[in-house]
């Protein structure tokens, strides 16, 4: 069964003299320093004398490779040089010669030209297509490991099922045109895409791990979704081993799917909130923790890029919607993503009507965020973004002929801004206590500053239902009910979480609820606390322990509890230190003042609007 024409080209240098490894310094790439660097340029020079001519990364499937100690693997063409190019690794201290044409393979024969989209692991081994010939016939797959390379497949080995490979992480067609697919895991795993002669299929994933080969998927192999594999492409190795890919079942690309093993992630199609997804493209990723990422298209036609876990998908971005620069996103059906085990989807998309014509950017927790626009830094054409698991970001300009390393560190600590838990202030230990996700460093103040605001958002404006009265009277007569119905509650001043109570799913309007109430109460840590009642099951944001500061959503109001109606109790109660408070109201509410009422005094009856915005 021939391949189906593939949408990326090989590219090939020729072969000359053996060389020696040599390492070529360039600055350090501090994390410290400038947040986008240039880790390598067409003119810039190389370990192996001459320069850079070209990078040939615009037919890659995917980017530049990245480990997590932000080195990157990439191949380039050398003028002027040594060798007329090879594969080389970008560290702190330089750049390094991997191989280069001209170098001895295992075989004995020389190297003469390589496939260049090599991939590197944290154990800085490097995964490559090597040829020792002038055609693509005797390209063999390696691996490269301190300074040493041993061969993983080569063409003529026994594959599974019967036969011998033909070819191995690039599948070929009788036009000339390829399509290249290897990775490599932390473990020292290979998965790569390999041609079969005289066995049981033509072409399949594979899998090399412990010295054994085993094949994961073969065009003609039924697909979990029904029907039988027409196309695979998109290889991405997980650290167990496992083997995710994109799978068609027809020509149109509009039947099958994202797949890990025999496991689906992504049907296609597939309905999610926004619409139909009818096709997805280009390299979609898979992480070690099986969430998925892919670019993709609705059956409206807009195109976007798309999030999976174990709870579904959603699109992280559509056509039309608002960049975080300006302007609208555009055009993301045919641009590889990539997603590090943290959740970060980064990927490239067109913008219209914004400060650049196209950009890189980073979803995280639901919140985008810009890498680089076209015209930064020299920057003219970027795409093709990989993100590691600290969060840095190589990617190819292809205008420019250059690969940039982003690396923003604003607080100068070592840990990249987009997973640093404080990143405008140093603190390398990333020390969180809590677990919350903020450093304890940026952690707000306690005991908290002075001044109360009304408890729910900006600009919002509420009723105050109840004040004192024969609702409430003895020690709640100063407690207070605002008329927020399913709403979010947010603190009404800083302070630490001494009480939570969410689990209650009942409430009504008698006494034997008094017991029920959902609520959180927070110290001030000048005597006071506030109790913030009646929120709803399972809806109370902070946890014990935790620092919250003014305006902070800290749950949604309900009913549960003694409650005649959806509605916040809230109150200010005078704790076990008598001479923080008024003489006689221990364990008692006392009185409140706003900043953003008129007077201090909010009156029964009147709405406000609230001034308690969150930072």
């Amino acid at each position: 069964m021939a391949a189906k024409i593939a949408r990326y080209v090989l590219l090939f240098i020729p072969a000359v003299v053996l060389i020696s490894a040599i390492t070529h310094p360039h600055p350090p790439l501090s994390q410290a320093a400038a947040p986008l660097k240039v880790v390598a340029e067409v003119g810039g020079a190389t370990p192996v004398g001459g320069t850079f001519s070209s990078f040939g990364l615009g037919n890659c499937v995917g980017g530049p490779s990245i480990n997590d100690k932000g080195h990157i693997a990439f191949g380039a063409s050398v003028t002027g040089g040594q060798t007329p190019g090879g594969i080389f690794l970008s560290t702190e201290t330089g750049i390094r010669k991997v191989v280069a044409a001209g170098d001895v393979a295992p075989n004995g024969r020389l190297l003469t030209s390589f496939q260049q989209c090599p991939k590197v692991n944290n154990n800085d081994e490097v995964l490559f297509v090597g040829l020792t010939g002038v055609t693509g016939e005797d390209a063999a797959l390696y691996l490269w490991r301190g300074g040493l390379v041993r061969t993983i497949v080569a063409p003529g080995d026994p594959a599974p099922g019967g036969g011998t490979f033909t070819g191995a992480g690039f599948t070929a067609h009788e036009t000339g045109a390829v399509v290249v697919e290897i990775d490599l895991n932390d473990q020292g795993d290979v998965g790569f895409v390999g041609t079969v002669e005289g066995g049981e299929y033509d072409i399949a994933i594979f899998v090399r791990s412990a010295g054994h080969v085993s094949k994961v998927v073969a065009i003609g192999d039924s697909s979990p979704t029904g029907g039988d594999f027409v196309y695979l492409s998109g290889l991405d190795l997980d650290n167990a081993g496992r083997a995710a890919f994109e799978g068609w079942t027809n020509w149109s690309f509009t039947s099958g799917g994202l797949f890990l093993g025999t496991t689906t992630l992504l049907a296609i199609p597939t309905s999610i909130p926004v619409g139909t997804i009818s096709s997805i493209c280009c390299s979609p990723a898979v992480n070690n923790v099986t969430q998925g990422a892919s670019s993709g298209k609705l059956a409206d036609g807009r195109t976007g890029v798309f999030f999976t876990d174990d709870r579904g998908t959603t699109a992280v971005v559509l056509d039309g919607e608002a960049t975080p620069v300006g302007g609208t996103f555009l055009r993301h059906s045919t641009y590889p993503v990539d997603l590090n085990d943290r959740g970060q989807v980064v990927f490239h998309s067109r913008i219209v009507g914004g400060p650049a014509s196209n950009g890189i950017f980073v979803s995280s927790g639901g919140k985008l965020d810009v890498i680089v626009l076209s015209g930064q830094s020299g920057s003219a054409g970027v795409g093709h973004p990989q993100i590691n698991n600290v969060g840095q970001v190589a990617f190819y300009d292809w205008v420019a002929e250059k690969i940039f390393l982003f690396s923003p560190d604003a607080d100068g600590d070592g840990i990249v801004d987009l997973i640093d838990n404080c990143p405008s202030t140093p603190n390398p230990s990333q020390a969180d206590l809590n677990g919350d996700g903020i450093g304890d460093i940026c952690k707000p103040p306690y005991p908290a500053p002075p001044g109360y605001m009304l408890p729910w958002p900006a600009p919002l404006s509420r009723k105050v239902n109840v004040g004192p009265s024969k609702d409430h009277k003895g020690d709640t007569r100063f407690a207070l009910d605002f008329g927020l119905v399913d709403e979010t509650v947010v603190a009404a001043r800083g302070g630490k979480v001494i009480e939570v109570i969410e689990n209650w799913g009942v409430g009504g309007c008698s006494d034997k609820y008094d017991s029920k109430a959902n609520m959180v109460v927070v110290d001030h840590g000048d005597g006071t606390k506030a109790y913030y009642l009646h929120l709803a099951q399972n809806q109370v944001f902070p946890k014990v322990g935790d620092i919250v500061i003014r305006g902070q959503p800290i749950g949604i109001s309900d009913s549960s509890g003694h409650a005649c109606g959806a509605h916040l109790h809230f109150a200010v109660v005078c704790a076990v230190k008598p001479k923080d408070c008024p003489s006689g109201t221990v364990a008692k509410a006392v009185p409140v003042t706003f900043l953003d009422v008129a007077g201090g005094t909010p009156v029964v009856g009147q709405s406000y609007p609230s001034g308690n915005a969150f930072p």
